[in-house]
Parts: C-alpha cells; structure tokens; sequence
C-alpha cells in the first residue's frame, strides 16, 4: 500500500514508481529518492511513499526467509559456524522487486507486485521529538466543523500533551509543544515551550526547564535511574568531534568545553548515540543536580566529577538496559492517580469519549471509586455513557447495582428517543367506514454490509451506514398486518402465524408493551405511538374505553409473520413500521416514510 504524498516528504522515505502506462504495478522502487530525481521520472511514473504495509505471497515469504537463513562459514583452523545474514526488507529486498528493479536480484525476478493507494490516506510522521508533537497536534485537530466536535466552548488543542503525569502546576501562557508522560511533576517543576518530559520518578525536585530542553528518566536494574537529558531538535547523530553534530542546541565539542568533559569519557566518539553521555544513580538529590547541570549557563565542575564518578550508558545503551517491569509499574500507579482527575473533569477531557469498558476495567483492577454523579443538566448522550460506564466497573464487584445502572442507561436512551415524540404528540380520527380494513404488507430484508449501525446510540454518534436487500417469499411480502374497526370500544390484538389473541381494555394493560415474551409488544407500543396513551395524545381522556368512544371504535389488529422473529431478516423492525404505517393510514395521521421510520427507532427502545 502507498499513500500520495508530496515531493519533499517523499524524499525522507520509501517511494514505488509505477509507470504511467501500467499504474497498478510496480516498476521500481527508490529509498529515500532526492527531489530532483523524482521530478525527473514524473513525466512516466507514479509516485507512491511506502507506508509500511506489504501483504506477501507464500512464495515471498519462503524468498525472503532464504534471504534472511544462515551461512555456513569457516575460521582459520577450519572450524565451522554458522551466522545469519543480515538483509533489509526495503533496500535490499524492496529495491530488488518490480518490472525493472532498482537493484535486480535474479532470485526474485519471478515475483509479482501489485500497489494500492490509499484512498484518504493521510501521513504523519513520528520520527523526531517535534514530529512526535506537531504529529498528534494535527490528528487531534483533524475535525474542524463545530457540529462534530462533542466537547462545548473548549478552544482547540494547544499542542500540550500529557498522558499518565501528575502536575502541580498547569499550562500558563506562552507554553507549547509540550509533552509530558509518565511523571511526576512538582510545585517545584516548571516548564516552558518545546519540552518533551517523560519517566520522572516522585521527587521534589526545583527545575526550570528553557526552551527546548527535554528530560527523560529511565529504570536501569532494581533501584538505578539513567539521567538522560537533550535538545529538542537534536538529530543524535554525526562525529562528536564534527562542529556540526550538536547537543542541546549546541555543538557537542563547545558543550563538552563548557563542562571540562575530555573525549575519552565518552568512549566513542564517532557516533553521538554511542557516546557514553548518561549517568545512571539511585540518588534522587544527584539526578536534580545532574538534570540542571546538563543545561546550565555556567556549570559547576563539582558536578561534572560527579558526572565522571557515575556509570553511564549512551542512548543506545539505554534502550538496551532500561527496566521496562518498573518503568510500566511507575505508569500503572500514575494511572490510578490521574485517571479520577480526568473523570472528575469531565466537561473538558475526553473521559467520555474514550473506549469506556476499556476505562471501566482499569477503574475496577485498581480498585478506583466511582467518579461523582453528573448532574442533571449534562447531555443526554454523556449521561448514558456514565451510566454504562458505571454499570460495566461494577459488573464483577456489585451485579445487581450493575444491571441497576444498565437499566438507567436504556431509559435514558428511551426517552431521549420519545421525547422528541412527546412534543408532537398526535390526534388519533377513524378514517376508515364499518366495513373497510387496513393492509399493510412490507418485504423483509438481507444485510450485506453495516448491520446495527443504524441502531441506536451508535447511529446517534456515528450514523448508520447499512445496505439491505429487500426479499418477499413465494412473490408475497411475508410481513402483512390488517386493521379493522371493532364495535366494542376495545383493543384486540390476533396473530395468526402465533395463533395467539389478547383482548387490552385498560391504559395499564396497554402499557405492557416492554413485557418480555409479550407476542403484542409492537401493535400496543404502536398505539402508544399513534396517541392511544397518556402523554401521547393531544387530548386527555379518563380511560382507554373513553378514549376509544371518541374515537369512533374499538380497533382490531390481526398480524401475519411469514418469518419467524430472530431469523436475523429484520422481521420485528420492519414488522413495527408496517404496523406504524397502518395505523397511520386508519387514524388520519398522515405520517409518511420518514416519520414512520423515525417512529419505528422509538418504538425499539420502548
């Protein structure tokens, strides 16, 4: 897979060339291909950047395995061994695929490739420490229309990024391109622009970090920490004795100068990520003089001595060495503590936007009390987010106060749903004569692709996305429902595939409709609906009987299902809207697909 992507970002990464003539496949592929030369094969190819994502064949697979397998060798006795290649997937391996390779290979002139764009693909790079941040700034600002952003009057982000950290002092003016993870952070601790600070143990430590200075602590055995502190735009990289190789902002050589640093304490000198530049302690007190005198104007030679009594590691060396069991325990008891600030400030984080059974088990593992109720006031939405939040972290803990706090959940999403329907409630009038019936016949349907995203909540957040076929069975529609006045001034429901009948004489018995294993739920939800229940109707009446008086008559629904409900066909949804639809028609309410549809996703909450 490729992504379109402009010259200059190209030229940083992998590219595929597809020749203009044969745009599906693979010409050749360039690593790292200068501007110039790819304007100059744009006249006949296709510029693809390499995101990474390569689907092999078995045969690749068994290619590349080949490629990468061990080499019988033999010392200078004659002894044998054996070691194994060294082979890059995208130099070597990539550069060697393709019509016309940049790097032929006669072992893989036989494979055939194949490159896809990526449709609304967009690229963003985390290669660098202002990547990293100017990155995650663009992908939390991705959306920019007001009516898709769920959080109200929250400026946009303003490149401050802080995950599992405890701060005493929060953002002022003026800072940005701050991230800060994993830490604790101080009264003591004070941070400016262009700060990156990660790993920081508990301390109480007095830092004031100038812009473009980051700070990183690291686990290093049982009890060591490695002090690892460096510029903002440092490449680590280049001689340390080049003056173009910098650190902290500076030349490396100027910055040892300053510190009386001799080139034969950093053991290796041709590559700063192999320089032994990183002191490792246990001692608190000694990191707070170490972090401050990597930065300061006018350091102290007492504290390079006591940077030279230190073992210290390289940045390479400390990816080797770190302690990740402490450095992800230091994580864990961090999340524990900031997890309930993020929940108590929930009118501006993202607490209920995040995976919330993700969420509930973490607050149930560590054992975390339930965030303060919200109050009354709060959207709709986030209400039924906190209460299945609720009920999901006391699953294991409290069933019945669980499957208490799901139950809130589903009223709150039903009335949400009916309230829109309370405020335009209907005036039920017989339009039908004595001897006239009603028929409403609807086919039912196959899902082929999106099926539940058109229920709610998620259609709410998300819209749903469904495509469906429409079947009938032996060239009838299977769904039928039929409506005819009644003399008396009653209700009777039959149900001819069932064989079953029920007579509703009463407000309360009609208001059964949520009964399970009713097989009347929908027709009585329906006339709820369709105004033949309090709060639904326009007018009051003392009773059902009274009601249906006025009426005119009593009603008789008979349904027909061909198709058995949970046969997975939308039998009971498309079932409620016919019943909606001939109710429609038989009380003059004139309610046409649109509403019968919106209609229909009430009365599957009810």
């Amino acid at each position: 897979y490729g992504l379109w992507a402009d010259h200059e970002q190209a030229s940083h990464h992998g590219v595929f060339m597809m020749n203009r003539e044969r745009p599906g496949e693979l010409d050749f592929m360039l690593q790292k291909p200068s501007t110039d030369e790819q304007a100059r094969l744009m006249p006949t190819h296709f510029a693809l950047m390499d995101i990474g994502v390569w689907l092999l064949s078995d045969k690749a697979v068994m290619k590349l395995m080949e490629k990468c397998s061990n080499i019988r060798q033999y010392g200078h006795s004659g002894e044998a061994f054996s070691i194994t290649q060294y082979y890059d997937l995208y130099s070597q391996f990539g550069c060697a695929l393709g019509n016309s390779p940049s790097r032929p290979d006669e072992n893989l002139s036989g494979l055939k490739v194949a490159v896809i764009p990526l449709q609304g693909g967009e690229f963003y790079h985390f290669g660098t420490a202002s990547e990293m941040i100017s990155s995650t700034y663009a992908i939390q600002n991705l959306v920019k229309d007001q009516r898709f952003i769920i959080q109200k009057g929250v400026k946009r982000q303003p490149a401050i990024f802080t995950q599992n950290a405890l701060i005493a002092n929060p953002p002022a003016e003026g800072n940005a391109f701050v991230w800060v993870e994993n830490a604790f952070l101080g009264e003591g601790w004070h941070y400016s622009s262009r700060n990156i600070i990660t790993g920081i143990p508990k301390n109480d430590w007095n830092i004031t970090l100038p812009e473009s200075v980051c700070v990183d602590v690291t686990p290093v055995g049982e009890a060591d920490y490695a002090v690892r502190v460096y510029g903002y735009d440092d490449a680590f990289r280049g001689d340390i004795c080049d003056t173009g190789t910098l650190f902290l902002g500076v030349p490396v050589k100027e910055w040892m100068a300053q510190r009386g640093i001799l080139p034969e304490d950093l053991r290796r000198l041709d590559d700063l990520q192999a320089a032994s530049l990183f002191p490792v302690t246990a001692d608190k007190a000694e990191m707070e003089r170490l972090v401050k005198w990597f930065f300061a104007e006018e350091p102290e030679m007492e504290d390079t001595e006591l940077w030279r009594s230190l073992r210290r590691l390289s940045a390479d060396e400390i990816s080797v060495y770190a302690n990740l069991c402490r450095l992800f325990d230091q994580r864990r008891e961090l999340s524990g503590l900031t997890l309930p600030l993020v929940a108590k400030n929930w009118t501006r984080s993202v607490f209920y936007q995040v995976n919330l059974k993700d969420m509930a088990q973490k607050f149930a593992d560590d054992r975390l009390s339930l965030p303060a109720a919200l109050p009354d006031d709060a959207a709709l939405m986030t209400r039924i987010h906190d209460a299945m939040f609720r009920s999901e972290m006391l699953r294991d803990r409290d069933a019945v106060a669980s499957a208490g706090y799901e139950a809130q959940a589903f009223e709150l999403l039903r009335d949400g749903l009916t309230g829109n329907v309370l405020c335009h409630r209907c005036a039920p009038r017989m339009t039908t004569y004595a001897d006239q019936i009603v028929w409403g016949r609807s086919s039912v349907r196959i899902d082929l692709a999106g099926g539940w995203t058109d229920t709610p909540p998620y259609s709410l957040m998300a819209g749903g996305n469904v495509v469906n076929m429409a079947i009938e069975l032996n060239g009838q529609p299977p769904l039928q429902v039929y409506v005819k006045p009644c003399k008396e001034p009653v209700v009777i429901c039959r149900s001819i595939d069932l064989g079953a009948m029920e007579r509703i004489e009463t407000y309360e018995e009609l208001r059964l409709f949520n009964k399970v294993g009713s097989p009347f739920s929908i027709p009585k939800a329906a006339l709820a609906l369709a105004g033949f229940m309090p709060g639904f109707s326009e007018e009051k009446f003392p009773s059902l009987r009274r009601q249906l008086k006025a009426f005119g008559c009593g009603i008789e629904i008979t349904l027909l299902s061909a198709i058995p409900a949970g046969s997975g066909l939308g039998t009971s949804s498309i079932l409620a809207a016919t019943v909606l639809g001939a109710l429609s028609d038989f009380c003059g309410l004139g309610w046409d697909k649109n509403e019968v549809s919106n209609r229909t996703l009430v009365l599957e909450q009810m």
